[in-house]
């Protein structure tokens, strides 16, 4: 959406005058799309490509979150200087461009590998995780935070100054089967 709004003149405002409704939805439709899209690969990518490997082998498993890690770094790299550089030269509908066509390419690189993935299909019901997640909330609800991290096993600095922030009493249970 955002390449197509940086090729079509019609999509974009006048120099000078404020959007239309119907530009900016245009615009805020491909950043949110967007915003969607890589929190959703940043979130799920890791957990195929470990999905993927032996779980045995921890020097493997490390050289993949090494490697997926360092890539993303990379594209962040590039996109900051290289993309950003394309931008300032050529101009934005160049950097959709370059954007949309290295996004496609590693999309067909990953539709290609479909057949060879390791596909374990969910058990039990998402439902039944939901309810569990929240009957452990309500359980735990004013249990303080140290007890939970002793209880649990995890043993970390505790500090108060973001209780609330990193406060979740409930995750252990309801993320984990035992």
């Amino acid at each position: 959406m955002l390449t197509i709004a940086a090729q079509c003149s019609w999509l974009q405002p006048a120099m000078g005058r404020r959007p239309s409704k119907s530009e900016a939805a245009i615009l805020y439709s491909g950043l949110y799309a967007m915003a969607t899209g890589v929190g959703g690969v940043k979130a799920t990518l890791p957990a195929h490509g470990a999905d993927q490997l032996d779980h045995t082998n921890k020097r493997l498993m490390n050289a993949f979150f090494n490697w997926f890690f360092f890539s993303l770094a990379m594209g962040g790299i590039l996109a900051s200087t290289v993309m950003v550089w394309v931008e300032d030269n050529k101009g934005w509908k160049y950097s959709f461009k370059i954007a949309t066509i290295t996004f496609s390419i590693a999309l067909c690189i990953f539709a290609a590998g479909l057949p060879f993935y390791r596909q374990t299909s969910p058990t039990g019901s998402s439902l039944g995780r939901i309810f569990k997640v929240i009957k452990a909330t309500a359980r735990n609800w004013k249990t303080p935070p140290q007890e939970t991290i002793t209880e649990n096993g995890f043993v970390g600095r505790h500090h108060n100054k973001f209780r609330q922030v990193f406060y979740s009493p409930f995750v252990s249970e309801a993320c984990f089967d035992n």
